[in-house]
């Protein structure tokens, strides 16, 4: 049994011995492919597309590559319902030009707006890196309806109230985000525009006499849908609320910052954003495992594409209006 335990101890250090000559690479192996990015929406009549390669960095450090890598000889082609639609190669000028000096190389289709509840295909083609494809289905229009408004006339008297939206789902969407702006007029400033976002609502602390010390506002988040399996064929309904708490804390922050300046209400609008599975998936997974206090520099991916990487959705936004008086008592 001596002998034994030995060998058993020689084995394991010479595995190690051998094991500590390999060479360590952070970057791991490096694979050259093909990513694909393009999300169509109805915010824009031109759809972009962009076609790149991976990059293997010389140090560990990505941002160390200035220089962008398209595919310069690929072509794409958006499908659907039997038409297609070749996009047309261009350059795109950047805002922010302090890592990569030249435009963006993307490719345009334009003009052009999606049609809802469509499924849509796109296909690039390279005669060096192959092919690459990705389908997306895009949300169908979406109603917004805000039942009690008139809380946001006279808010003191609703003070634990709620205005509750009523959104109307279309059955391809699985991410759905509601959100609430408030719009003044500087009367003072040539009648400029201004708007506010309003939280969902606020959480507040209290010290040991019940006064309140803090506010901190929560805003609306990217969530999924009721039936965001896709598992319904119709449009359905789904509830968002924000307080009027909220709605209040936003007239406070209006009074801070503009009422040496002159202003009045002017109106209410609700945003209501839907994306297809792709983008809430993609936008599910790279933000659930975030943790400030992690030291980890790498995190979980999405791809939708077959034949490379990248991410093919579409989203989709619709709006509603409801006018304030020009003078709110909060």
């Amino acid at each position: 049994m001596k002998h034994l335990f030995f060998l058993v101890g020689w084995v394991a250090i010479v595995a190690t011995g051998i094991g500590c000559k390999e060479v360590f690479s952070p970057k791991g192996e490096y694979e050259k492919r093909m990513v694909v990015y393009c999300v169509l929406s109805n915010q824009s009549a031109r759809q972009y597309a962009r076609v790149y390669s991976t990059y293997d960095p010389s140090s560990n450090n990505p941002l160390s590559i200035v220089t962008d890598n398209p595919v310069v000889d690929a072509s794409v082609l958006l499908e659907a319902g039997g038409n297609a639609w070749p996009m047309k190669d261009t350059t795109v000028m950047r805002d922010d030009t302090s890592r990569y000096s030249s435009g963006i190389k993307a490719f345009v289709l334009n003009p052009f707006e999606p049609v809802g509840k469509t499924t849509y295909r796109i296909t690039v083609n390279s005669p060096t890196m192959g092919q690459a494809y990705a389908e997306t289905i895009m949300p169908g229009k979406g109603e917004i309806n805000v039942s009690a408004i008139y809380m946001m006339n006279t808010p003191l008297k609703y003070l634990d109230g709620s205005l509750l939206v009523s959104e109307l789902i279309s059955p391809t969407t699985q991410g759905v985000l509601v959100r609430m702006f408030v719009e003044i007029i500087l009367t003072t400033a040539g009648n400029a525009v201004v708007r506010m976002e309003v939280p969902s609502s606020i959480l507040s602390s209290a010290n040991t006499a019940g006064e309140t010390t803090r506010q901190i506002p929560i805003y609306p988040k990217l969530s999924r849908t009721t039936y965001g399996d896709l598992s319904i064929s119709q449009d359905y309904y789904q509830a968002t609320q924000f307080s009027v708490e909220a709605f209040i804390y936003v007239l406070n922050l209006f009074d801070t910052q503009y009422a040496a300046k002159g202003f009045e209400y002017n109106r209410a609008i609700f945003y209501l954003y839907q994306t297809d599975k792709n983008l809430y998936r993609g936008y599910s997974i790279t933000n659930g495992f975030n943790d400030e206090h992690s030291i980890r520099t790498d995190e979980p991916d999405f791809s939708n594409v077959h034949g490379g990487l990248g991410i093919v959705g579409s989203f989709r936004v619709d709006s509603a209006a409801y006018s304030l008086p020009p003078v709110i008592t909060h």
